[in-house]
């Protein structure tokens, strides 16, 4: 089809599948609602396009790049999709965030603007020295905020990054072993549980986890 080979075309002339590349395959697929065999076309067509351009120099990136497209071209079951929210005040956002922090087995990306509950960072602590990776981005001016735990923490040797500008890292949300984000308008501070109206959100959701992991990675790399 020729939108497809448009993509092809795209993909090839620099041998790399950029972000933009693959969500204009996806919009594609999703907007043909292909069946089984015509995947497998698909696929044929890609295997013949990238023989045409492969040579001796350029052979390990067309390799990648079949790879990458023909991921998206594998039929995936739809994904069930678990969704939860909680409000304060009150302890049911506190009470969220520690459950996920306590059920983390690996990994826990944590990007939120003022942190300041010491319960909550007592859990992150435990975990840290349980052996669970945990990463912290947050705001440069919140750290010295009267009650910011952000130097105990560093203390324990929790990696901590900040921005460095007048502008603030206003984020919220966190991301658990890769498969769980949770996010909202809640601050991990005792007045967020106490006294204000705040939310939480946790979703199990691939989409998201993705696109919210890319941006930790993002704000990770920009605040060494």
């Amino acid at each position: 089809m020729k939108e497809f080979s448009y993509i092809l075309e795209k993909v090839f002339a620099d041998n790399r599948v950029s972000r933009s590349e693959k969500e204009a395959i996806e919009k594609v697929l999703s907007a043909k609602d292909f069946n089984n065999q015509q995947l497998s076309l698909l696929r044929s067509q890609l295997f013949d396009f990238a023989k045409q351009q492969i040579n001796a120099t350029n052979s390990k990136a067309i390799i990648s790049c079949l790879e990458d497209i023909n991921k998206l071209l594998i039929p995936q079951p739809k994904q069930k999709i678990s969704v939860d929210a909680f409000f304060s005040p009150g302890e049911e956002c506190r009470s969220a965030i520690l459950s996920q922090i306590s059920q983390a087995r690996s990994t826990i990306d944590v990007c939120v603007f003022t942190v300041s509950d010491n319960i909550i960072v007592k859990k992150l602590i435990d975990a840290w020295e349980k052996g669970i990776k945990i990463r912290i981005v947050t705001d440069n001016d919140k750290q010295y905020d009267r009650g910011s735990d952000i130097f105990r923490m560093k203390e324990h040797g929790i990696p901590i990054r900040t921005d460095h500008t007048p502008d603030h890292m206003h984020h919220k949300y966190a991301i658990f072993d890769q498969q769980i984000l949770l996010f909202g308008s809640y601050n991990w501070t005792r007045s967020a549980a106490l006294n204000n109206n705040e939310d939480i959100a946790v979703v199990d959701s691939r989409i998201l986890v993705d696109k919210f992991s890319e941006e930790f990675e993002t704000l990770w790399k920009a605040f060494a």
